[in-house]
C-alpha cells in the first residue's frame, strides 16, 4: 500500500488518480439553450443526485483547456435551465459526437443526430427523445470550485419511458440499460449484478459475538 500527500501530485495526475477510483459514474447528457437559441449538448460524468425533497441533481463542469467556461455553463448562467438526459447503451454513441469540441454556434442535436422530444412541461431546454428518461431543470445554484464549477438544479418535471418503471416506481435496470464512466475512453454496463440484503434499522443484528 502506498501512501502519498495529494499535494505532490500535479493537477493531471490528481484528475486521474480521482477519475480512475471514483467509478463508476453516471453520466448526464446535458441540453441548453444559448441566449441566442442554439441548442447545445454535452456528457459529464461529476454528476449525482442531492436532494430529494425538492428534487436536486448536480453536475460539475470544468474549464475547456483550463482556461475558459464550456458553453453548457454559459448557457445556464443565461437561461437558469437546463435539462439532464440519461445516457443508456442504445445512445452511447451519439452521446459520444456530442462531447466533442463543437464551437457555441453549432447545434450538437444535429451533428449527432440527436431528436428533440416535444411536451416540456417547464423549461425551453431541449430534450433528447432517443434517452429512456430526462429531468427538466431549473438553476438552484452555483458552488464555484478553483477549477470547476458544481451546478446544483431542481427537477421540475420528468420524463421516463413507461417500460423502464413498474407500478411502484421500481425500476427495471435492464430496460433502463444506462451507461457509466470510467475513465478516458472506457465505460461499464450495469448488467453485472447483485443483492445484498440490508437491515437498515437493526445494525445489531450484524454485531458479532
Amino acid at each position: 500500500m502506498i501512501a502519498r500527500p495529494a499535494s505532490e501530485f500535479d493537477p493531471s495526475q490528481l484528475y486521474r488518480l480521482l477519475a480512475s477510483l471514483v467509478i463508476p459514474r453516471p453520466i448526464a447528457l446535458v441540453s441548453s439553450l444559448s441566449s441566442t437559441a442554439v441548442p447545445n449538448l454535452a456528457p459529464f460524468s461529476f454528476y449525482m443526485f442531492l436532494n430529494d425533497a425538492p428534487p436536486i441533481l448536480g453536475f460539475s463542469v470544468g474549464l475547456r483547456y483550463g482556461t475558459s467556461h464550456k458553453d453548457t455553463l454559459v448557457n445556464i448562467r443565461d437561461t437558469r435551465e437546463f435539462v439532464i438526459n440519461v445516457v443508456s447503451d442504445e445512445i452511447a454513441h451519439p452521446m459520444n459526437v456530442s462531447s466533442l469540441d463543437w464551437g457555441p454556434e453549432v447545434d450538437e442535436f444535429s451533428v449527432s443526430g440527436f431528436t428533440v422530444a416535444q411536451g416540456n412541461l417547464a423549461v425551453k431546454a431541449p430534450r433528447v427523445a432517443e434517452s429512456p428518461a430526462q429531468f427538466e431543470c431549473r438553476l438552484e445554484r452555483f458552488v464555484e470550485f478553483p477549477r470547476y464549477t458544481l451546478v446544483a438544479g431542481e427537477v421540475l418535471a420528468f420524463h421516463y419511458r413507461e417500460d423502464v418503471f413498474d407500478a411502484r416506481m421500481r425500476v427495471d435496470y435492464d430496460r433502463l440499460r444506462a451507461r457509466g464512466r470510467l475513465t478516458g475512453p472506457d465505460y461499464c454496463r450495469i448488467t453485472d449484478r447483485f443483492v445484498m440484503a440490508r437491515e437498515a434499522d437493526s445494525p445489531a443484528l450484524h454485531r458479532k459475538a
